[in-house]
């Protein structure tokens, strides 16, 4: 999978609510800080984070993807922005919380497959 693909799929899972697909598109020792300030470190903390997550503010989230980039570092080696809009936020009393905007920065590495992993994923919201 090449990195744009990679992006994509990345959202594409997160929409659908697919914390254990996305954790396993992640290096087994990853990290990954989400967009609520959750801090991860391995598959199984993102998989556990990611899960808490979408049961709660993101069960309804829907996300827009706005302007990327890519930048190659090496041939084994990329880094990945995103910038998104999320709506269908919903507070504990089930409130819409409106949208925000937030940028998804992935650093992806070839496995020893041939295929781009994320080593380091961080999502976080854009102030307005």
């Amino acid at each position: 999978m090449q990195a744009q693909e990679f992006v994509k799929n990345f959202i594409k899972l997160w929409g659908d609510k697919a914390p254990r697909e996305i954790a396993a598109l992640c290096a087994f020792d990853a990290h990954m800080l989400t967009v609520t300030g959750l801090w991860c470190e391995g598959r199984i903390e993102i998989e556990k984070a990611l899960s808490s997550e979408m049961v709660g503010l993101f069960h309804q989230a829907r996300i827009v993807l706005g302007r990327s980039h890519i930048r190659t570092l090496s041939s084994s080696a990329e880094v990945a922005t995103q910038r998104l809009v999320v709506s269908g936020l919903v507070d504990a009393q089930g409130q819409d919380l409106g949208r925000v905007g937030a940028i998804l920065t992935l650093v992806l590495s070839k496995s020893d497959e041939g295929y781009f992993q994320a080593v380091s994923v961080t999502f976080s919201p854009l102030s307005q």
